[in-house]
């Protein structure tokens, strides 16, 4: 009887670790099918690639809104990310009138030239992005053009466009490209501004 005893208390315990192990097993394998699903890390150093045109449109909870928008717009005022600002933005400075934000856009020029004089690029790349996602008056330009409005709509266009891709690639290149080149830039946007200010003066 003992004998008996003993071989089924064997036979329990043997089967009682066989199915600790196929619970494990399975437990395991539930694990790596959860893990296969988990989103990708966020932006940056931890490898998320997003491949919306703007990162708001991206559903990854990690990504920061608008971080890496890329404007392929050949006129910003196309873009509804450059239409007036985003977010707070927006808000603060939707009822501008085309002075006010000319006076901005003078202020951050103003900024870049300070920043490449005593070597700051952080003015630089602060600027240059104030710059590239700067604010349309309010009702648009259309409204302050009383003459010429055909010709200086094509003026103001180009011109705005080069104003914003040369900014753009001042913001991107701050931090890593020399002042020399950097101060070429800003002659290419400070150029565009007065050549659309004569043509609006004319």
């Amino acid at each position: 009887m003992k004998l008996f005893a003993v071989i089924f208390l064997s036979a329990f315990i043997c089967s009682s670790q066989a199915f600790a192990m196929q619970c494990d097993m399975m437990n395991k394998k539930s694990d790596d099918s959860t893990e296969s699903v988990v989103p990708p890390a966020s932006d940056g150093a931890s490898g998320h690639k997003c491949d919306m045109k703007k990162a708001e449109e991206c559903k990854h909870p990690d990504h920061k809104k608008g971080a890496d928008h890329k404007c392929d717009m050949k006129n910003p005022e196309d873009c509804k990310k450059h239409k007036g600002g985003t977010g707070d933005q927006a808000a603060i400075k939707a009822d501008l009138t085309l002075v006010e934000v000319m006076q901005d856009l003078s202020n951050q020029l103003s900024r870049i030239q300070s920043g490449i004089l005593s070597g700051n690029r952080l003015m630089i790349s602060k600027g240059a992005s104030a710059i590239a996602n700067h604010p349309a008056p309010k009702g648009g330009i259309k409204p302050y053009i009383t003459k010429n409005s055909d010709e200086l709509m094509k003026v103001v266009k180009e011109m705005d466009g080069t104003v914003h891709k040369t900014s753009m690639e001042m913001a991107n290149l701050a931090f890593t490209a020399p002042m020399s080149e950097l101060h070429e830039m800003l002659s290419r946007i400070s150029g565009g501004c007065v050549k659309c200010h004569d043509a609006f003066r004319d």
